[in-house]
């Protein structure tokens, strides 16, 4: 029996030994065929695939992470925000693939399209792309699936407020058909010639108005749940000023891996009669998906002041501005005593919310 064990022992060993040595290579092998190789690859591809057949039904499907984390089983934000509410929208069954499944290209490149053929797919959304990740698909699948296939090529991109992100926006621009940013409808950063560029389409995110929407018996007062850490280090002083103060709220200030669930995050949200959101990003002010969250749940606004906002909603109409610590404690205790002003701005926001920037808005105008 101590053989056996041994040998298992030294199996499990030497497969994660293996395990770990393949993944190094293939992180410095991966961007070197993405790079060069890939080209080639696909060249080859391209004589063995005719042209197929265009299906005729439109079927969509989502390229996307599975989890929230890396360390949760929780299944990631894009199923509720993107995956839900597409396939609410449509009508249909939504496909998905994630990256977690996808393994290093070029088996993710194969992977994929193996995926979009014996799914008949036309129409894919990739989210959260990016030709640093080892399992990302490469640009040239892409090209590939919209050349062969017909597949129209949607990508949806979540943070574009720091300085790289232009960068990264031309170098994949030509392979999909559209790009969808999501977090800067003033297109702070973006080139001019990305600005003014109809295959970019600068939205807001959608909400899954499942999980916000208007509550009667509000009975947190204030709330702020996101993440202090890296860049958003700032948010922290603000959060320990009120608290010092004695304001009555929720405040979570958890990294992603210990965050609330999904559920219990917008549970806090809808009992919240103020919501605060911090605007500041990398290097510029970013429109929050936490905004949205707040009015669909018919919660008052507390919004750092900024330009983002405003490209939507009208301050003291819409939502409150703040600057500084002290002007958000002031304005937090003048709007809590005067619950009928308070529940007159968060109506205005919930309804202009629910009759321009819902969920299937947000798909019209991604389609159109």
């Amino acid at each position: 029996m101590s053989n056996k064990s041994n040998l298992k022992k030294f199996l499990s060993r030497l497969i994660g030994f293996l395990d770990y040595k393949i993944s190094l290579l293939a992180r410095w092998l991966v961007p070197i065929y993405k790079s060069i190789i890939s080209v080639g690859f696909f060249k080859v591809l391209n004589l063995i695939f005719y042209k197929k057949k265009l299906p005729t039904d439109n079927k969509y499907a989502v390229l996307r992470w599975k989890y929230y984390s890396s360390n949760s089983t929780e299944d990631s934000t894009e199923k509720i925000q993107l995956e839900d509410t597409l396939e609410k929208f449509t009508g249909q069954k939504i496909c998905s693939i994630f990256y977690e499944d996808l393994h290093a290209s070029p088996f993710s490149d194969l992977g994929l399209i193996r995926f979009c053929i014996q799914n008949k797919i036309t129409h894919l959304i990739v989210s959260s792309w990016s030709e640093d990740m080892i399992s990302s698909p490469s640009k040239n699948t892409f090209n590939f699936l919209r050349d062969k296939f017909g597949i129209k090529i949607y990508g949806i991109w979540w943070d574009s407020c720091f300085i790289g992100f232009s960068k990264i926006l031309e170098s994949i621009f030509k392979y999909m058909d559209m790009h969808i940013i999501i977090d800067n409808p003033n297109g702070l950063l973006l080139t001019d010639e990305q600005l003014y560029n109809d295959r970019i389409k600068r939205l807001w995110c959608p909400q899954n108005e499942k999980f916000f929407y208007p509550v009667l018996n509000k009975d947190i007062n204030v709330s702020f749940q996101g993440q202090a850490s890296a860049y958003r280090g700032y948010r922290k002083k603000t959060i320990d000023y009120l608290q010092d103060k004695n304001v009555a709220g929720y405040f979570s200030l958890a990294n992603r891996s210990i965050q609330n669930s999904h559920v219990d995050y917008a549970k806090i949200t809808r009992q919240s009669k103020c919501v605060i959101n911090f605007s500041y990003s990398v290097d510029c002010e970013q429109l929050k998906s936490r905004v949205f969250e707040a009015f669909f749940s018919g919660s008052l606004l507390f919004e750092s002041s900024n330009r983002q906002i405003e490209a939507y909603f009208e301050p003291y109409v819409d939502f409150i501005p703040f600057s500084s610590e002290v002007d958000l404690l002031e304005k937090i205790n003048y709007y809590i005593t005067r619950p009928d002003k308070l529940k007159k701005i968060s109506s205005n926001a919930n309804l202009k919310s629910l009759k321009n920037y819902s969920s299937d808005k947000f798909w019209e105008a991604v389609f159109s």
